[in-house]
């Protein structure tokens, strides 16, 4: 049964891909008083048939579990990447508390490939070529292209700038993927901070979150996440939880166990010298030392 009225959303992870954000949620979702969806991400606020369904089905959808006390809180990173999904977002509620986890950007980038691999978006067997592939900003939203976009999901500066223009700062917090490797409990009790509950919790940091994986077959893989008519149309035939459980176990039989390969060093000064005046305009407006990312 819908609780009346629909409790907004208090607090919203937002990116960056990539940048440990599957891992602070599992964190934060542990605390008492906020409740997270099940799902990995809440995929509402971009996909323009998801958003015309309405709020209403979206917190069916993700958070038919709620006890109706708890801050409500949500991860969705591509929202960070979308001025059409932060003007949603801002719709939504313009006080909910906004958290960003920033990655050096040729680490997130080259993570990102190997990601887009796994899922069935990225078909190049090429790194260099797939991660210096000019992005083209006309691409349709949620597109094999828009997902792919390496360079341009690394300039957090004209990212955050949006961000800024439609939220207040102190709403805002932003740390950077070191202090989540180094003090991942320290982040945690900021954020609990920021939402107001209480910050003695100390929740498990133990467990690192979305590894590094290669899919067996990437077609299979795109094939599970592609929203297609037809998934949508079939989907409410079977309860929520059955289906993620099913889409974990199929997730998992098609990839392997997999380490990372160390980036090709010519290609790692590339794309340093890429995103070095993108990382000075971001310390300015951060007012952080972002110097090991331009080395």
């Amino acid at each position: 049964m819908t609780i009346e009225p629909l409790k907004s959303l208090g607090l919203i992870v937002i990116g960056a891909q990539k940048s440990g954000t599957s891992s602070l949620k599992s964190y934060l979702a542990q605390h008492p008083d906020l409740f997270f969806h099940a799902k990995n991400e809440m995929v509402y606020f971009l996909p323009d048939e998801e958003y015309a369904l309405g709020y209403n089905n979206a917190f069916r959808r993700y958070f038919s579990e709620y006890a109706g006390e708890e801050v409500l809180g949500a991860k969705y990173v591509d929202v960070l990447f979308s001025a059409t999904a932060l003007d949603r977002l801002y719709k939504h509620n313009p006080d909910v508390k906004i958290v960003m986890i920033l990655r050096n950007p040729v680490d997130r980038a080259y993570s990102a490939y190997w990601f887009c691999r796994r899922m069935g978006w990225e078909r190049s067997r090429n790194v260099r070529e797939a991660l210096l592939r000019p992005f083209d900003s006309s691409c349709r939203p949620l597109s094999t292209s828009w997902h792919c976009a390496y360079l341009a999901r690394g300039n957090y500066h004209d990212q955050l700038t949006e961000v800024f223009t439609r939220f207040k700062e102190k709403q805002v917090s932003v740390f950077l993927f070191e202090e989540l490797q180094q003090d991942a409990l320290g982040v945690c009790k900021q954020i609990f901070k920021a939402c107001g509950v209480d910050c003695e919790f100390s929740p498990d940091v133990s467990r690192i979150h979305n590894r590094a994986r290669l899919s067996r077959s990437g077609t299979f893989s795109k094939l599970l996440i592609d929203p297609s008519q037809a998934k949508r149309r079939w989907r409410w035939l079977l309860p929520e939880q059955f289906r993620l459980k099913v889409k974990n176990i199929l997730f998992r039989l098609n990839t392997l166990e997999f380490e990372v390969p160390p980036i090709e060093h010519g290609l790692r000064k590339e794309l340093v010298d890429y995103f070095r005046p993108h990382n000075d305009r971001l310390s300015r407006l951060l007012d952080r030392d972002l110097s090991d990312w331009t080395r």
